[in-house]
């Protein structure tokens, strides 16, 4: 099931969850409607369960962060390094240092929230 996966994905990110949690599967059912709502579809297709996961991942972090629960230990916001010096050779990377950790947070959530979206029209039913 999906559960697994959104938990397993929450995981990686180094958030800690629990098993059989409330929440997520309210909100993984909610996610599950909006996909099948917007596709016009009774099931969420094969192709759209990784949007299923990040979607409901993200859904999840914004209300644990809403509610402050959110416990951030695990979850690295830092910055890369902008730059890198070896000798002679010294190498400096594109990277936005000056966002806060509580914008690179806000950040995640929304490309979270907001994955898959130009996915649905390869899926979608017509309804007449």
């Amino acid at each position: 099931m999906n559960e697994e996966k959104i938990r397993s994905f929450l995981n990686s990110l180094g958030v800690e969850t629990v098993e059989n949690d409330p929440l997520m599967e309210y909100i993984a059912a909610q996610v599950r409607e909006y996909i099948c709502n917007a596709t016009n579809l009774d099931e969420v297709p094969e192709g759209l369960s990784w949007c299923l996961v990040y979607r409901t991942a993200g859904q999840y972090l914004q209300l644990k962060r809403d509610m402050g629960q959110l416990k951030l230990e695990g979850l690295d916001l830092e910055a890369p390094a902008k730059q890198i010096q070896e000798g002679d050779t010294n190498i400096v990377f594109a990277v936005d240092t000056e966002l806060s950790l509580e914008r690179r947070l806000e950040k995640l959530i929304l490309s979270l929230t907001e994955a898959g979206k130009d996915q649905f029209g390869r899926y979608r039913r017509l309804v007449w």
